[in-house]
């Protein structure tokens, strides 16, 4: 099971995450290295690309490691700018963004951080965001013009949103 924070103790939503990366190249942005965490990549997922801009993610990887935990074949860590994803376009199968929004408070930069997932998605990609219910409306409006479908599952203490098909044009 995919422990994806809140979602760990709402089976239903883990089940849907899960099911929407089996056999698929997922980028995480704003990752979290705990090997926990990653503990079913290799099961589920055809790669699974952890990417952060915190230096600091670099150093808990090697301390694990240090431990004796080895990181699955199918699993990388990425040093790298959301703004600035390092993939030529149409090349994910997946995205998941795992309570980061409510970490970045400037609009305007989490509607530059969806429109270069929008880039980097295959066409019929999906993006998986999982947060605080406070942004569900704000989040749903940006994505449902940035896809044509946006799904939204509530959970007791968040919400999940999934969207697919993403359209041919570019910005909010």
């Amino acid at each position: 099971m995919f422990n994806v924070g809140w979602l760990s103790s709402e089976r239903e939503l883990a089940r849907i995450i899960e099911s929407n990366l089996f056999n698929k190249i997922v980028l995480d942005i704003g990752t979290t290295v705990h090997p926990l965490y990653i503990k079913d990549v290799e099961k589920i997922c055809k790669e699974f690309i952890a990417l952060d801009i915190n230096s600091r993610k670099v150093k808990a990887i090697k301390f694990h490691v240090s431990r004796g935990f080895s990181y699955p074949n199918n699993y990388s860590f990425l040093l790298a700018d959301a703004l600035k994803l390092p993939f030529k376009d149409n090349f994910l199968d997946v995205v998941t963004m795992l309570g980061l929004i409510s970490q970045l408070r400037d609009i305007s930069l989490i509607i530059e951080i969806l429109s270069e997932v929008q880039r980097v998605l295959k066409e019929d990609g999906k993006i998986i965001i999982s947060d605080s219910k406070r942004y569900q409306t704000f989040l749903k409006n940006i994505l449902l013009n940035l896809f044509s479908k946006t799904e939204c599952v509530e959970g007791l203490k968040g919400f999940l949103i999934i969207s697919t098909n993403r359209r041919i044009y570019k910005g909010v």
